[in-house]
């Protein structure tokens, strides 16, 4: 009888080590599909890892992080509030808190953003996260706030940079923006995107009325990438405003060459408009 018991006790270990071992196979192979760009099988197999095995807060992660990937934050937050309430860890709440701000729910997003906060103020970009979550709101000087605490942790962070010149340049404190710039363009001159860098910086000395230092960064932006239609536009605007306007039909007819109209970062305004009727 204590043989039978024996065998009956190890055989129910075994089998709950498979199933354990099973659920883990299939989150991975959920993971993997979804990888593959399979999100149907993906999700497929999370939800049979889920089955096999309710309790255990990464599958419900894997999964929410598929529906984050379909923008279905509902399904998301509910599987991430799943996965915490079974133990899941800091990077899971996380998780949540972009859901909550891709669903709309920007309070809720702050919340959690906060207690990774009060749990570990060194979390990767947690100040940055809540700051883009600020701005969201225009409560810029806590963006503000939240993205000079996040260069503290990483000083170079180029969207950190960047999200901070852009409150700045908000808050009308445009010494601190170009001295973002300043930073920008010191640490990353040489990356493929420095011209949008310049051109950014350009657009800011138009606002401040500096056109002389517009055009010197328009000229370098185009430089560096000698199609850039939407550096050249700025600078025939330029032109226009400082009333050159041979110099800003030059540029006007090079743009509408290159099709500006069809380039998806272009908007047509009053100065477009007023260029084409200028130089036609």
């Amino acid at each position: 009888m204590k043989n039978k018991v024996l065998v009956l006790i190890l055989l129910m270990i075994s089998t709950t080590a498979f199933s354990q071992a099973t659920a883990v196979d299939l989150n991975n192979d959920g993971i993997a599909a979804l990888k593959m760009g399979d999100t149907a099988e993906g999700l497929e197999l999370l939800t049979a890892s889920i089955k096999m095995d309710s309790k255990s807060p990464v599958a419900y992660y894997s999964r929410g992080n598929a529906y984050v990937a379909q923008k279905n934050y509902k399904l998301a937050i509910s599987d991430y509030t799943k996965a915490l309430e079974n133990g899941g860890e800091l990077y899971i709440l996380f998780a949540r808190a972009n859901a909550y701000r891709g669903d709309g729910n920007i309070e809720k997003a702050i919340a959690d953003y906060t207690e990774v906060i009060s749990q570990n103020s060194a979390f990767h970009s947690v100040y940055l996260e809540r700051g883009l979550t600020y701005r969201l709101q225009q409560k810029n000087e806590l963006a503000k706030k939240d993205f000079e605490k996040q260069l503290n942790h990483d000083t170079l962070d180029l969207k950190t940079l960047e999200a901070l010149i852009d409150v700045n340049v908000k808050l009308k404190n445009y010494d601190a923006a170009l001295m973002g710039y300043e930073i920008i363009l010191l640490e990353y001159s040489n990356v493929d995107e420095a011209y949008l860098f310049y051109n950014s910086r350009a657009n800011l000395y138009t606002l401040m009325q500096e056109y002389d230092k517009a055009l010197l960064d328009l000229n370098k932006a185009i430089e560096l990438k000698g199609d850039f239609a939407l550096g050249i536009f700025n600078r025939a605007k330029i032109w226009m405003k400082m009333g050159d306007t041979e110099k800003a039909c030059i540029d006007m007819n090079k743009i509408l060459k290159l099709d500006i109209a069809l380039q998806k970062d272009f908007q047509s305004d009053k100065d477009y408009e007023e260029l084409k009727k200028l130089c036609n």
